[in-house]
């Protein structure tokens, strides 16, 4: 088997979508967009995890086929569906199947375009404080050690520049970049493309780090909606 790449293009690409099993739908048709929480292939089995709470574990997995809008398990040999529930009350099932199909569909968009346009416009102004026609990806690029205190220097005047012409702004730190040694750090969010960045300061002998924070996985689902919408709108 080597499905990991197939499954993470499409999800890349679709975002996300509604999970159709061999005996039916879990949950209403195209109401829940499950994201790609991981994928994992071992020997003959593949586990996915989505929303990090459903569970799909296959044995004999023979096929993963990738259309627009539709991924396609099967047909495989044994599948357990483990999932928790998504509300409060703490539960959660198993079920086995023996054969069929599990599909992950997306509804087009060509549907209800201007629905799903307004709605990205929304998401964006709460999430970001921007529209859709403001976001763009983050030209910044990282830098694994400074090559002397200037060049240091030289950078912090750069970034200072860039949050005084609005394109960046300092935020809290949530999780120090070593919890055994205390570097000086800072973060930083480009603001177009919600990315999140950190500075760590040199201590010789370390040469300093500008790397990007992970983004949290409801933020990259958001920003590849919003992406795909805005694909959608130039076609």
């Amino acid at each position: 088997m080597n499905f990991t790449i197939t499954i993470q293009q499409w999800f890349d690409d679709e975002w996300g979508g509604s999970l159709l099993l061999p005996d039916g739908w879990y949950g209403r048709p195209y109401d829940n967009q499950h994201m790609l929480t991981s994928v994992k292939e071992s020997g003959s089995t593949l586990t996915i995890v989505l929303d990090e709470k459903l569970t799909l574990h296959f044995e004999g997995l023979k096929s993963v086929r990738a259309q627009k809008h539709e991924l396609t398990f099967g047909s495989f040999q044994k599948l357990r569906f483990d999932w928790e529930n998504f509300g409060t009350d703490g539960g959660c099932g198993s079920k086995e199947y023996q054969d069929g199909e599990v599909k992950i569909l997306t509804k087009r968009l060509d549907d209800c375009p201007m629905e799903l346009r307004e709605l990205g416009q929304e998401l964006a102004k709460q999430k970001f404080g921007v529209g859709l026609e403001q976001m763009s990806a983050c030209p910044w690029e990282e830098i694994k050690g400074f090559n002397s205190l200037n060049e240091f220097n030289r950078f912090i005047e750069w970034m200072e520049e860039k949050e005084k012409s609005g394109l960046a702004t300092e935020i809290p730190v949530k999780s120090s970049y070593n919890a055994l040694l205390s570097f000086p750090e800072k973060w930083f969010r480009h603001l177009k493309s919600n990315e999140v960045w950190r500075l760590i300061w040199p201590d010789p002998p370390f040469t300093g780090v500008f790397e990007k924070v992970e983004v949290p996985p409801k933020i990259n689902l958001l920003m590849r909606f919003l992406r795909r919408i805005e694909k959608h709108k130039k076609a």
